[in-house]
Order: structure tokens, then sequence, then C-alpha cells
């Protein structure tokens, strides 16, 4: 892998003999690069008329590592040195020849890779590249970036037999798919032509077109702007997605009956079109007969285009065949996203034939809500609180309700004047007053919400999360928090710089301030200022920008509220060797860890910043 320090031969005709790694593009946390990537060099030997001269700074695009990769398809690429080609600001090879072994297709973006034509199917195609370099053959499929050829890349495959399918089973030659950047396309006069990724009007396109499932274009082009209209989601980011779907099938029978498994295995094939994965057994349970790594199951996940089109059909065609179907329940939801339906008979699915099972099976299906900022469904977080809301407006007209009648019986209850027997029978009365119209009622109740516990749960809300919209202030009642003000304000400067804003406001107080000082006095940010704004101060920080980017490229918070963290005056840390700064609070005042060591003495570490 390359990283920060190392040494490059060039591989193109700029003059340029030696280069050194002093940066890896692609994200501030990004530490190595591997073949195909993009980095920061500069020339440490070059020839002396050449294009390029020695100490210039360029981009690059590592096309050689002595250290090996392994590729997803599982072959290995390793050469005898590290290698890169030299690039333009505008990301364009700079020579016009590239020397040595290049792999092509861990370089086949548009930059780097000349496109002339697509493969249909049926086409004859020479390998230029791999194991089998110089055979030809006919397409037989093509499939995103990848084609099959006739004849080319047998692999030998051992096939269980499938009874449900017709297959006896044994040893089998099979053409695996090849990238199309290892493949050339043969045209009338018998020349070779590289084949690749075809791009129009600047956006790339596969080498066949892939039609979007039914059910994901409507989701894509109805229900996200009806979900981000609904809900105020400020991106498509936020609206709630399905990422996945998983087809689970129970066969505790399978301990007696081996071919049970073959055959469910089959079945589950057909509904999900997808090699579903046999499941073994974790541990021996006696009392089931079964011992560890026995086959109990089967399991398949479906993503993508494949996931839109299951849940096409299992809504349109399978639903609307189950026997007295009366819906499917709304309270299925786990709390974090996930949707959980059973199926007790698999013949449902119009993939099964009737007459060539062995027996009825039942499956689970389970759906994977994801949206980016959570776990769960941010829309399923927007129903349930608008219905606790709901619920606590509820709970107040109830209380304002009953309220003349509760206070005339509790002036009975205290009226010593009274007899026993009316204020017993007054207090008879206020117990058999509904429970909500009780606005002072504590007894079991959380502390945040003043809610009885246990009430949340038929919203799907955990506990974590009411606190969270509690602290927002979203529900009537509440006051507004936040669990810590200075990784608050950390991150407004971090999203303010990120959208290249002048300055960012926030609430004030005395941390913040002398934390604005600290980056103030270090250069870090123009000028801050504290308005006074009603009863609460805000404090306002102009943030500082050099050649279009954000002075601050670091900024961490070190210490929490969960987690705090306290050093010495000689334990105090250095930021990137003292090129950057550790804001620390001491009994003198909060400074950096500079001042903190001249000082001589320690504290809270609070944050980083570089």
């Amino acid at each position: 892998m390359i990283q920060t320090g190392t040494r490059l031969a060039v591989a193109d005709n700029t003059g340029a003999r030696e280069i050194l790694c002093i940066k890896v593009l692609g994200g501030s946390k990004r530490r190595y690069a591997s073949i195909g990537d993009i980095i920061k060099v500069s020339v440490k030997e070059a020839a002396p008329r050449g294009r390029v001269k020695k100490g210039e700074i360029y981009n690059a695009v590592v096309v050689r590592t002595a250290k090996g990769v392994r590729r997803q398809d599982g072959s290995l690429i390793k050469f005898d040195g590290n290698a890169a080609v030299l690039l333009n600001n505008k990301l364009e090879p700079i020579g016009t020849r590239i020397f040595g072994p290049v792999v092509t297709r861990e370089l086949r973006s548009e930059r780097f890779m000349k496109i002339v034509s697509l493969a249909p199917e049926g086409d004859e195609i020479i390998v230029i590249a791999g194991k089998d370099k110089g055979k030809r053959g006919t397409v037989l499929a093509v499939a995103g970036d990848r084609v099959t050829v006739e004849g080319i890349n047998l692999v030998k495959k051992h096939v269980k037999p499938n009874p449900m399918k017709g297959t006896t089973g044994g040893v089998e030659s099979k053409s695996m798919p090849l990238h199309i950047s290892n493949v050339a396309l043969v045209d009338a006069n018998g020349r070779a032509s590289r084949v690749g990724i075809k791009v129009e009007d600047g956006k790339k396109r596969l080498s066949r077109e892939s039609k979007m499932a039914r059910l994901q274009q409507i989701y894509k082009e109805k229900i996200v702007s009806e979900l981000t209209q609904k809900f105020g989601y400020k991106s498509v980011m936020e609206v709630p997605r399905i990422t996945k779907i998983t087809l689970n099938m129970g066969l505790g029978e399978a301990v007696a009956d081996k071919k049970i498994i073959d055959n469910a295995v089959g079945d589950l094939t057909k509904i999900a079109g997808q090699k579903p994965v046999v499941t073994k057994a974790r541990k021996a349970i006696a009392g089931f007969k079964i011992r560890q790594g026995y086959p109990i199951g089967a399991m398949v996940t479906l993503r993508g285009r494949a996931m839109y089109e299951f849940l096409d059909r299992f809504v349109t065609i399978a639903l609307p065949r189950v026997r007295d179907f009366r819906g499917i329940s709304g309270r299925a939801f786990d709390g974090r996203g996930n949707y959980n339906i059973g199926v007790k008979e698999q013949i449902i699915f119009p993939e099964i034939d009737y007459d060539k099972i062995d027996a009825l099976r039942g499956l689970n299906k389970r759906r994977h809500c994801s949206p980016a900022s959570s776990s769960r469904s941010e829309t399923e977080v927007t129903v349930a609180k608008l219905a606790l809301i709901e619920r606590e407006k509820k709970r107040a007209r109830l209380a304002a309700k009953y309220a003349p009648k509760r206070a005339a019986l509790k002036a009975i209850i205290d009226d010593t004047s009274k007899s026993d027997e009316e204020r017993y029978e007054a207090r008879l009365k206020l117990q058999q007053l509904p429970r909500n119209a009780n606005p002072t009622r504590k007894r079991n109740r959380c502390a945040i919400t003043g809610r009885s516990r246990g009430t949340f749960r038929k919203f799907g809300l955990a506990r974590g999360k009411i606190r969270e919209i509690a602290f927002r202030g979203e529900i009537p009642g509440l006051t507004k928090a936040s669990c810590d003000p200075i990784a608050d304000m950390l991150t407004r400067i971090r999203n303010a710089q990120m959208v290249e804003k002048a300055a960012v406001t926030m609430p004030s107080s005395k941390v913040k301030v002398a934390i604005a000082q600290v980056l103030k006095d270090e250069g870090y940010i123009d000028d801050f200022a504290v308005k006074a704004n009603g009863p609460k101060a805000e404090l306002n920080i102009a943030l500082k920008y050099h050649a279009g980017r954000p002075v601050i490229e670091r900024l961490e918070r070190v210490s929490k509220p969960g987690l705090r963290v306290y050093r010495g005056r000689n334990e105090i840390p250095q930021v990137m060797n003292g090129l950057g700064v550790a804001i620390v609070s001491t009994p003198k005042g909060v400074m950096t860890d500079r001042n903190a060591r001249a000082t001589g003495v320690g504290g809270e570490v609070i944050c980083y910043v570089a």
C-alpha cells in the first residue's frame, strides 16, 4: 500500500524518474492508497530537459504496487515495485505513453481509459489479459461491467443434485464473467478494439443499460418527493429507504431427513431468484436431537434491484393469494426500523408449482429500513412523535375537564369538620377518576417526561429516543436542553465550514467564549462577538478561509460528559507534532496545550484543533 513518505517510480514519458507521496487524496482520514487511487506527489528526480522539473508538485494515479492487492473475484495483483503516472489539475495524464505492466481493471475510470464501443450478446471478442489471453469466443451475456464469453474463463464447480431443477449433480465446467477491460471486440476486419464503459454527456453508462425495477422507480420519482414535502426533510438522504430484505426458513425436521434441506433450498431459490445459504446449528441441543453444525434452515438476503422486484411481486401477487387475507399488522416493527412478517405456506408465490413440492413450508420475511442519520426509520419516529404530542394534548384536556370535580373532592377530604364516612367516600370517588386526568400523579413516572413508564411502548419508541426528543424540546411542556454544549458548538462550526458560511451563531456561555478566544488567538477564526438576544446571549463566530478552504481541518471533541479526560501538565498530548493545538480547561482558565505546559498546570482536554 502507498502512504505518506512512500517513494514511487514514474511509469510515463514526462521526464520524472522518482516521486514522493506527500498526501493521499480522498478524505482527511484516508491514509493508504492502492491501484487506481489518486495521490499528491513531489518530484524527487527528473531528467535535465524533461517536461517535469525536480521539486514540483503534481497529482498522480497509482498504477503498480509492490504489496499484493486482492480483488473481489479472488485474483491477486502484485508487481516488483511501486509506480504512478503523473496527472495535471484536471486529473488527465501529462505524458503520452505509459511504460511497464498496468492493470486496466483498476484504471477503468473515464479519465484513464479510452472507450470505443460496447459488446452486445452474440459478438465475437478476444481476451487481451489473464490466463485466457489470445482466445476468442462469442458473448453469452453482458451484466453491468462484466461479460460472459463462451468457452472462456472456465471454472469447475461441484454441483449438488437438485430434484426440483432436474440436475443430477457432479463436477461441471462453467464460463465465469470477465471484466470488460480484459476483452476486446473483433470487428469485421478482424481487428481488436477496446471494450469498456461508455460515457455520454459526462455521465457514465455501463456496457448494457440496466432498467430500474418498477417499485424502485415509483419510490424514487414519487414516494421520495412526497415524504420530503410531508415531513420537511432537507436532503433526500434523510428519506427512509429499504436497504435489504431477508428471507428465513426454519427446517427443524431436517435433522431426521437430509433431503428436506435440498427441497427447501430449491423452493427458496425459486421464490427469491437467488441462491440461499444453509444455516447450521451453533450449539448442540440434546432435547431437540441437534448437534453443532447440523443444517437447520436456509436464508437469503436481497438487495438492490432484486430486492425491489421481490417486494413488488410479494405485495401485488403473493399477498392477495393468501387464504382469508385481512391485511398485515402495523405493529410488526421492532423499534429499529425493521418489519417482520410470517408466511405459512410457500405456495402463495406463483413461482412454486403445487404438484412438485414435497411439503408445505412457511418462511419469515424481514424488511430492513435504514435512514442516513439513525438505525430507525425517521418516518416512524416522526409519526410516533406526532402521536405522542397528541396524547399529551388529550391528557391536558382531560385534566382540565376534571379539575373542578377533583378540587371539590380534595376540599371534602381536607375538611376535618366532615365525618369520616363522607371523607372516605370522597377519597373513593377521587380514586375512580380517570388516571390520565390527574396532572400531579408522579408515582412510577419517567423523570424526564412525567409520563407513566411503559406508555410509550405503544408508539414504538425506545426510552433513548424519548430522551432525545425531550431534550430537543419537541414535546409540549418540556424545556429544551442540550447534552453537550461544547460538542454542539464544534458541530455547528464544522457544518458551517462545509457549506462555506462566513459566520455561525450559537447560544453563548463562558466556556464557549473562552474557547472562541483561544481559536482567535491561534488564528483559526477571524473574530467573535457576544450579542444579547432577550434573556439569552448569542455567540457569533466569524469563520476563516484560505485559498477557498477552511483554516480548521480537524475539530475533534475529546472530553465528553460520559467520559471526562483529564491530563497532568506532562501528560497533555500534542496534536500533529505541534502543528495543531489541544484546548485545555485548567484552574487558570481555558488555554492551549503549549500555554498549559509553560504555566505548569494540567486540566480537562476539551478538544483538538488542527
